[in-house]
């Protein structure tokens, strides 16, 4: 094996990052299989840097925390009790309740958050409060909307979890690509701290496959009726916002975004209704114990 010194900084980065997430396994999983994840990953990141280079990587990532979440509960919830995995159901669906009202406010205009905190502080007296609220009207709705696009994908996640045995094969295809597209959408919007505007497009675009696939989930659900209830909650969901973009760039010319804001908040409201059923779902396991 060649020396880690040998490999480009991009995967020597990446590989320390990995190990670091190895150690959320279970001991035992450790001792057992650590070793050769590390050398897939580490294969992996090669054959991604000879083929894209570091611009390859996002993708990589995107894929590698997916799977590294949805691996990491499965073998925690392996020596688990069901109130566990009741509990873990539960924050799933309080990630979805509370992720989108996060990412929504969020994505407000810097301005109104200025004129919010002169409105709750006072003015700012003098240069250096101006600064302040500035720096502060940029940085809190950005922290908002990822910490939001968090919650989200952790909630998707869980509704892979607990709804993949339920559903044929393109239903969990679409869910695997839904939790899939909110790591991508993540990870662009953490990497859009570099200024660098294609990662901005990165977190746009994962925003919206997150809901495509999530549609695709739904059509499945409408035929196999894997939820308890409101099994055209996922279609309605996914198509809304990504359907009346697709509007959008047809008939409006003027670029504004304003004629998204009922559609995306529509949907975020359907993620919401997802969370309520993930809780319902939670209740039942809890009541097997």
């Amino acid at each position: 094996m060649s020396p880690q010194t040998a490999d480009p900084l991009s995967i020597q980065v990446s590989r320390q990052i990995y190990g670091l997430l190895l150690k959320a396994y279970p001991a035992a999983f450790r001792g057992e299989y650590s070793r050769h994840m590390a050398q897939v990953f580490r294969d992996a990141c090669l054959h991604t840097h000879r083929q894209s280079g570091p611009a390859g990587f996002p993708a990589l990532w995107a894929l590698t925390l997916f799977d590294w979440l949805k691996t990491v509960i499965e073998e925690q919830l392996n020596r688990a009790t069901w109130m566990t995995r009741a509990k873990l159901t539960r924050l799933a669906g309080w990630g979805l309740i509370t992720g989108p009202i996060a990412l929504f406010t969020g994505l407000g205009d810097p301005t109104d958050y200025r004129r919010m905190y002169a409105a709750i502080f006072g003015p700012p007296a003098h240069l250096g409060w101006q600064e302040v609220y500035r720096f502060a009207s940029e940085t809190v709705p950005y922290a908002l909307a990822l910490m939001g696009m968090g919650l989200i994908s952790f909630g998707i996640v869980g509704l892979y979890l607990v709804y993949r045995g339920k559903v044929g094969r393109i239903g969990r295809l679409g869910l695997t690509l839904s939790a899939a597209s909110s790591v991508v959408s993540v990870i662009g919007g953490a990497c859009s701290l570099t200024g660098t505007e294609a990662w901005w497009m990165i977190f746009l675009t994962g925003f919206l496959l997150t809901f495509l696939f999530l549609a695709v989930f739904g059509t499945a659900a409408i035929h196999e009726n894997p939820l308890p209830r409101w099994n055209a909650l996922p279609l309605f969901t996914g198509l809304w916002f990504p359907g009346t973009v697709a509007l959008g760039l047809l008939l409006v010319n003027d670029g504004s975004p304003y004629f998204l804001v009922l559609p995306m908040a529509v949907s975020l409201l359907g993620l919401a209704g997802l969370g309520y059923v993930l809780q319902s779902d939670s209740s039942d396991l809890a009541s097997l114990r």
